[in-house]
């Protein structure tokens, strides 16, 4: 994920959000639909401005749980995403989403 410049954001409809630029293949993001180019706009009812917001909101949930997501790709849509196993390194998150 990379923040969205500001100028950029009405482009894709959003007032804030972290662009998508990679899903990791098969993983739980993918799973459930997420797609490079979605902008993600809140994640369990915290809005997400930076790719450091997504970090905090996993940081307070365990894997196997579910988080909503709020996305933009051509209009709103929410979706549910299953965390996937706690990653091997500390500080990564490139396994759960």
């Amino acid at each position: 994920m990379q923040p969205i410049a500001e100028a950029l954001l009405g482009v894709f409809g959003a007032t804030a959000g972290v662009l998508v630029v990679a899903v990791q293949r098969h993983g739980p993001a993918h799973k459930a639909g997420l797609a490079v180019g979605d902008v993600l706009t809140r994640m369990d009812r915290k809005s997400i401005r930076q790719p450091t917001d997504v970090q905090r909101v996993l940081n307070h949930l365990d894997p196997g749980e579910t988080a909503d997501l709020e996305i933009i790709r051509a209009g709103r849509k929410r979706c549910s995403v299953r965390l996937g196993d706690a990653p091997e390194q500390a500080g990564s998150t490139s396994n759960w989403v």
